[in-house]
């Protein structure tokens, strides 16, 4: 057959049904009237033609490529009607028969390949291109898209990988750390040693048994003085060593919530040496059991020679102090000997007195004859010689020697009677008044006063201790509230004498007079009046007796009452005290001069004796402490 196309047989050919085909007549899939259409295939073959129209179809010149595409034409509005030439009628007529055409130089059109066929693979080159270009930007906006949904996703994977792993990481590091404080806990941490041995994970009670001596004794030896041994079984006094708390002790020190460090760190720990506990009632009780023996040490004694005294020494004895003993035996036990030597605790009992003790005694003894004790009573002595004190002193069958403490007391006594001057009555010559005797009385407090008691102890001690020596009696005295001597019952030393003890140097006040006078060495160095207690209540009078000064002052504030239950305070510049009562020298600013006469007998003081500011200044700057004061009527 032939390739060309008449297109005038095309157009004008009649159908089966007896006319020309009408597009807007013809159905759907009407394509019979094209059935004997001759076309002469190329080389691509022939396809069954197919007719197609639809019943409001754009003309033919409206026709675009886009109609293979799938663009629904019945939506268009139908447009103005144009007549077509026979050319675009075929062309029409041709792609309705999905016929492709080409027009040859004559005028004719060759059908060159099924147009379904060139429409499709046009359609697919076109669609291949179009769809490669959308592809290519698809595939642009996708590879961005996916790009960026990469990086996101990326992130996302890496941030949950690595959450992942850090959880479980920390999940991991908490199962260690906890596996580690349960397999420690009670134990020693790994690299830990104690006294250089290695105790790693060891229990305290491990360390214990590794620590614990197999060859520790088992009983306690005591060597007595003889050589013999006494033995006591550890097990009967509960004796064990202290190893266990010592190795608790050093695991207690362990930080347990630390105990990964000691994977990196040595730990070395010195335990010292184990110290004993056991029962040390038990202790005792064994050591009470045992019998020591009874003989009794002997004592050294003094014994008398053709050639004098000689001393016999001391010998020991069995007997021993299980005090002692014991308080020994538990000291050496809790430092873990148990090995003791009696010898070495010194509880033998020994002699009370041994050779050493009497040398000195031996030696006093021997020269107990050339032996004087010198008592000094300012203006004589008093000697009392080894010979004369001999009868005081009992020598004992071992040579030592008590003192009669009664009969030193005796002779004490006697030198009290002898030289003792307080609180009696002296002859005295008076300015005014002549030769007189001077009361004693509760407030005048003058003259030596023998300490007998004190004295006594201090000869016997002089005379135990066998030393020549010369000594002061022990004369009476008060005490300050921390112990020492307040006031002293003695006179002026330098007016100290056989049938005197006030001497040329003292303050006389005659009390009718109303007058002072003051003699150094017997010479008059000041006078002046005074004004003295009151004579009635009896309670402020100033009481005759022989005073003398025990203090000075200063400004001082006088605050005192008496048995009447008068009170008075004053201060004053210039206070003698003369009486330990509170009887004192002072001015009496307040009386200006008016002193003397008789003001004492209607407007006298308490007992002091009231002076001018002058006199009392004076007073106080020129009498020396102890220098007798006499007063008297």
């Amino acid at each position: 057959m032939s390739n060309n196309i008449d297109l005038d047989e095309l157009i004008n050919k009649p159908s089966s049904q007896g006319g020309t085909p009408d597009p807007e007549s013809s159905g759907p899939e009407d394509r019979s009237g094209l059935s004997d259409l001759d076309v002469k295939l190329g080389s691509t073959g022939s396809t069954a033609a197919t007719y197609e129209t639809e019943e409001k179809s754009a003309p033919p010149s409206e026709i675009n490529a886009e109609t293979d595409t799938g663009t629904d034409r019945s939506q268009t509005e139908k447009p103005e009607e144009k007549k077509m030439t026979k050319a675009e009628m075929a062309k029409m007529i041709a792609n309705n028969l999905s016929i492709a055409l080409d027009e040859e130089e004559d005028g004719t059109y060759v059908r060159t390949q099924d147009i379904s066929s060139r429409t499709a693979k046009k359609s697919k080159s076109e669609k291949a291109s179009g769809q490669t270009k959308k592809s290519e930007s698809k595939k642009t906006s996708d590879k961005k898209r996916k790009k960026k949904k990469n990086k996101s996703s990326a992130g996302s994977i890496l941030a949950l990988v690595f959450g992942f792993l850090g959880g479980f990481l920390i999940i991991a590091a908490i199962a260690f750390y906890i596996g580690g404080l349960v397999v420690t806990n009670g134990k020693f941490l790994p690299n830990t040693t104690v006294n250089g041995q290695d105790v790693s994970m060891m229990t305290a009670a491990q360390v214990t048994d590794m620590m614990t001596d197999d060859s520790a004794p088992t009983e306690i030896t005591i060597i007595k003085q003889d050589g013999n041994n006494v033995k006591i079984p550890l097990s009967s006094i509960d004796y064990k060593l202290d190893t266990d708390e010592k190795v608790q002790g050093l695991l207690d020190k362990k930080d347990t919530a630390l105990w990964f460090m000691s994977l990196f760190n040595v730990t070395n720990y010195k335990m010292e040496e184990p110290e004993a506990e056991f029962d040390s009632d038990k202790l005792k009780e064994e050591i009470n059991k045992i019998d020591w023996g009874d003989t009794e040490p002997t004592d050294a004694y003094i014994t008398s020679t053709d050639e004098g005294f000689a001393i016999v020494p001391e010998a020991p004895g069995e007997k021993l102090d299980t005090d002692k003993l014991w308080a020994y035996v538990k000291d050496r036990l809790e430092k873990s000997e148990t090995d003791v030597k009696v010898l070495d605790s010194g509880a033998y009992l020994t002699a009370n007195v041994t050779s050493e003790d009497l040398q000195d005694k031996l030696d006093s003894m021997n020269s107990v004859a050339d032996i004087k004790i010198t008592i000094d009573f300012d203006y004589t002595q008093e000697v009392l010689k080894g010979t004369d004190f001999a009868k005081w002193v009992t020598f004992k069958d071992d040579g030592t020697y008590t003192v009669d403490r009664n009969k030193v007391m005796g002779y004490v006594e006697e030198l009290s009677k002898k030289y003792d001057t307080y609180n009696t009555e002296r002859k005295f010559h008076a300015t005014l008044q002549g030769d007189i005797v001077v009361p004693t009385s509760d407030d005048a407090k003058y003259g030596w006063w023998i300490y007998q008691d004190e004295t006594t102890d201090l000869l016997v001690k002089l005379i135990e201790k066998g030393e020549s020596v010369t000594t002061d009696p022990v004369y009476y005295y008060t005490t300050n509230k921390d112990g020492t001597k307040a006031y002293v019952f003695t006179g002026r030393e330098e007016a100290r004498s056989a049938n005197d003890d006030i001497g040329d140097t003292y303050v006389e006040i005659d009390l009718t007079a109303q007058t002072l006078w003051y003699y150094e060495k017997g010479k008059l160095m000041h006078t002046c009046g005074i004004v003295s207690g009151q004579l009635k209540p009896a309670a402020r009078q100033t009481l005759p007796g022989v005073y003398k000064v025990w203090f000075k002052a200063r400004n001082y504030h006088m605050k005192s009452s008496n048995s009447a239950g008068e009170q008075w305070e004053s201060d004053c510049a210039y206070w003698t005290r003369v009486a330990i009562v509170g009887i004192g020298l002072h001015d009496s600013q307040w009386r200006g001069n008016n002193v003397g006469g008789q003001i004492y007998k209607t407007n006298g003081s308490h007992g002091c004796i009231n002076m001018t500011l002058k006199d009392a200044k004076y007073i106080y700057d020129n009498v020396e402490m102890d220098t007798p004061v006499v007063m008297y009527y």
